[in-house]
């Protein structure tokens, strides 16, 4: 546990701590800016946080870089430390008059606490397990309908991961969660070959047609094998089938040949034949029709002229499309012809039963090639979304396990905070979201106090090692409900930390209490530190 916390920039020098409940009291006019929540997030500093070197950066400017002397006691052991806000991610080991002995890493430092507190939690680190459990004005964590989020950029996923390593729920999924992870990673890699051309991709229908291609192509070299004695002597067979092969192919493209030049011949014309009327044309129309508006006649014509104009630019344009596809399609043709010229030329020749075989068995291992790929893509899908589901449905269950086992705690708790039955806060847990609510009760109060709730029976069922909870938490609660709060911290053997002001509201009892449990009491001429620069 944390027993004392030094500096020579405190007004109190040294702040002694409790084993249990540990108060930071503020005065009766619940006076701002003394130090409360300064002095929590001091202690988070001392838990190893980072949050003091930027969100009190005022600190520093007033006071200048200065110390933090710490420690803890575990038993018969202590342990001594020094932090320093010019070199935040070191922490030095001390001796008992805090004389620095060596210095570790901030992340050494904090898996050191961990050990000290027993914390036997394999997935979750020491931060991870206590910055959202420590609620202090300017962490960015006291959302009362998203109390799982640390920081609110945290995705939910990660905030319900926390929740169930803190739970020691995570080793039954830890394998299945890496296999997923990298079936995804895997299936994301392939994507990107594939969107890159560096890998073939097929569709299904391609699929299908390699496969009859593979077949066509081996039956015919099957039977090459099968009958290669008759084939040399007969290589025309050989050389036929290629030629209605290609013959096939140039069947196929002479047709939309033939359309592309009617296509081309017909714009041709309308280019031609898009005339239209000159002034001095128009003119000679009076001598046949004097009382002709010939001013209209020529409005009309220039309309007519800028139409022609644009239309006569889009007929240019697919002018030049379809010449270039018409002069592919030739250059395509050409290569057919070339191709069966070499085939006609080379009937007597025995190398075309070898050329035969080249090439169909080039067209098999391209197929396969693409096949191959395609098998590989729809296997990589499958083991994705079957680890996916898989996972998807063991982390269910444990959530839904520990929701379960959350949600009776915090009815206990609730019926010992209310003395009138009250509704309890409920958290519903998904794989990977969660939702925080209390129905027919959205009172500012009772928002606040399902969050204490909230952790109070974390604190009690995990291994989370203190509470922190700072004065706004407790501002719109019932007054006998903090009451009540203030109890259950007393009763539980870890520390908690809490910042809390107008105590006399809460009755004698508490009153006193609060203040015997109290480590310093702040007010408008006590202040934390040596210097008041408020005004």
């Amino acid at each position: 546990m944390l027993t004392e916390i030094i500096c020579d920039k405190f007004r109190t020098k040294k702040i002694t701590f409790h084993d249990s409940l540990n108060v930071i009291l503020g005065d009766e006019r619940a006076t701002n800016s003394i130090g409360k929540s300064t002095l929590l997030m001091i202690i988070d500093f001392v838990f190893g946080g980072k949050t003091l070197l930027t969100y009190n950066i005022d600190i520093i400017n007033e006071l200048g870089h200065h110390e933090y002397c710490f420690a803890f006691t575990f038993g018969e052991t202590v342990r001594k430390f020094k932090r320093s806000t010019q070199d935040g991610d070191l922490v030095y080991q001390c001796d008992e008059d805090y004389t620095p002995v060596d210095s570790i890493r901030l992340d050494d430092y904090t898996a050191l606490l961990k050990t000290m507190y027993g914390i036997s939690l394999p997935y979750l680190s020491f931060r991870a397990a206590v910055s959202l459990f420590s609620r202090i004005w300017g962490k960015g964590n006291i959302n009362v309908t998203r109390p799982l989020h640390a920081i609110a950029a945290q995705r939910s996923l990660d905030a319900v991961n926390n929740l169930i390593k803190l739970f020691n729920e995570y080793s039954s999924i830890e394998k299945l969660t890496i296999d997923a992870k990298d079936a995804d990673e895997s299936l994301s890699v392939l994507k990107k070959a594939l969107k890159r051309s560096y890998l073939p991709r097929i569709s299904s229908r391609q699929y299908n047609d390699n496969v009859e291609l593979i077949n066509r192509c081996n039956n015919e070299l099957s039977e090459i094998r099968d009958n290669l004695a008759r084939f040399a002597t007969n290589i025309k067979e050989i050389s036929n089938r290629e030629l209605v092969d290609l013959k096939q192919k140039k069947d196929d493209l002479l047709p939309i040949k033939l359309k592309l030049e009617n296509r081309l011949k017909r714009i041709k014309n309308n280019l031609d034949e898009g005339k239209y009327l000159k002034s001095k044309q128009l003119y000679r129309l009076m001598e046949f029709f004097p009382n002709i508006n010939i001013k209209r006649l020529s409005e009309i014509e220039e309309f007519h002229a800028g139409l022609s104009k644009i239309l006569r630019d889009e007929l240019r344009i697919s002018e030049k499309n379809l010449a270039h596809q018409l002069e592919d399609l030739n250059t395509a043709l050409d290569g057919i012809d070339k191709e069966m010229a070499t085939v006609l030329s080379s009937i007597d020749n025995p190398n075309a039963i070898i050329d035969r075989v080249y090439h169909l068995t080039s067209l098999i291992r391209r197929a396969e090639n693409e096949n191959g790929h395609f098998i590989e893509r729809e296997k990589a899908h499958e083991q994705a979304d079957e680890l996916r589901s898989r996972l998807k449905g063991e982390r269910t269950e444990i959530v839904s396990s520990i929701s379960e086992r959350l949600n009776s705690r915090m009815r206990d708790i609730t019926s010992l905070v209310y003395s009138e039955k009250r509704k309890s806060p409920v958290l519903k847990l998904s794989d990977d979201n969660y939702a925080f609510e209390v129905y027919e009760d959205t009172g500012t109060g009772k928002a606040y106090s399902n969050l204490v709730i909230l952790d109070l029976a974390v604190l009690e069922m995990t291994e989370l090692p203190f509470l922190i909870h700072d004065s706004l938490l407790f501002k719109n609660i019932e007054n006998n409900a903090v009451s009540n709060i203030v109890l259950r911290y007393g009763d539980e053997q870890r520390q908690s930390f809490i910042a809390i002001d107008e105590i006399g509201k809460y009755g004698q009892i508490i009153s006193d209490y609060l203040k015997r449990k109290s480590v310093i009491e702040l007010d408008n001429d006590n202040v934390l530190f040596v210097k008041d620069w408020r005004v």
